[in-house]
């Protein structure tokens, strides 16, 4: 058991508002590789996302999560909730290679946000 879960509760997912709702998964930016992963999810409607085309839109990346063996061994944190999430050493790897040093980076990872 890693030191995240004795202090902290497993994430719990928010009920979506509605059918035309999904999660983002907003992975805070950290300076190193080896810095706890931290996130967030926000909830936004497909709809608002598929039609906003300013510069304040919310962009994101999408990525499949099954890879490997489904050994769920990692933990990212929530700051929102101040809880745990657990996650394939593959996503936690992926995590860590695509986080960003500056900003959040915005995703929808299909196993976390679904």
């Amino acid at each position: 058991m890693s030191s995240l879960e004795g202090l902290q509760k497993p994430y719990l997912h928010k009920q979506l508002e509605s059918q035309d709702t999904i999660r983002i998964l907003r992975l805070y930016s950290a300076q190193s590789h080896s810095d706890p992963l931290e996130f967030d999810l926000v909830h936004r409607a497909r709809y608002q996302l598929l039609t906003d085309y300013s510069d304040t839109a919310l962009h994101y990346d999408a990525i499949s999560y099954v890879w490997g063996e489904p050994v769920f061994s990692h933990t990212i944190h929530s700051r929102e909730q101040d809880s745990y999430q657990k996650v394939t050493p593959s996503v936690d790897s992926f995590l860590r290679q695509f986080r960003k040093t500056t900003d959040a980076r915005l995703l929808w990872v299909d196993a976390i946000c679904s």
